[in-house]
């Protein structure tokens, strides 16, 4: 399967994934995956739920946490001390404490003025930049190419190349012109082997983008397999 085939699956809960790793010194910890190359040295947090992917090449730095219903694209450069798929409490009922039956909305404000917990899955699409510190809350997508500056909190979607930062996390700017953003997003060339794409000009957009044709090359296929211990 290609990326986006293997993100249908995770979303449709038929992607296979284990039941045990030996990430926590035998404890069962469900469905963790991942593709060559990736790397996690993160405490994750998982339930009983649809679990976690990491694609081809992908590392997540020491000190943060993850929890389950997490898809990390391919060529992810991800910080210290992040928080992915943070836990969200309800807040308009008596108390936010989860023992205790809680609300998502308020009756005393429009809908758009409620702050609801976000729920399904947190996607990170494939060559984000997440810097230390940074909380994305549960259901947020982050497009293709963006980066989060260190220590923001992100609680909406990302556009693909977007700069964010800020609590909560603004639009900055973004890395490219929209024709060139456009451009990369048709060359998908995350799916192709790291030899392939390195042997194009990555250093200069233009020239990466005049040179590298999909056409001429073979998509590779990224096996998935059980994420070892870092």
């Amino acid at each position: 399967m290609n990326l986006e085939e293997k993100l249908n699956a995770f979303l449709d809960g038929k992607l296979s994934f284990v039941s045990k790793t030996s990430l926590d010194k035998g404890r069962d910890i469900p469905k963790m995956a991942s593709e060559i190359g990736a790397r996690n040295q993160s405490q994750l947090i998982a339930s009983n739920q649809i679990g976690m992917f990491i694609g081809a090449y992908s590392y997540i730095n020491n000190g943060g946490y993850l929890r389950d219903n997490v898809f990390i694209g391919r060529f992810c450069s991800i910080g210290r001390r992040v928080t992915i798929g943070a836990g969200m409490h309800n807040m308009y009922g008596l108390s936010t404490h989860p023992l205790i039956k809680g609300s998502a909305s308020s009756p005393f404000y429009e809908p758009e003025q409620n702050v609801n917990p976000r729920k399904g899955f947190t996607v990170i699409e494939s060559d984000v930049w997440i810097g230390d510190g940074v909380v994305i809350t549960p259901g947020v997508t982050i497009g293709q190419g963006a980066i989060i500056g260190a220590n923001s909190v992100v609680t909406k979607d990302v556009a693909p190349y977007s700069i964010v930062g800020g609590v909560p996390a603004k639009v900055i700017r973004q890395r490219f012109p929209e024709n060139i953003i456009q451009s990369l997003l048709a060359t998908e060339w995350y799916e192709y082997s790291l030899e392939d794409v390195s042997s194009s000009d990555t250093k200069n957009i233009t020239n990466f983008l005049e040179g590298f044709n999909k056409s001429a090359l073979e998509k590779c296929i990224y096996e998935t397999a059980v994420l070892k211990d870092a």
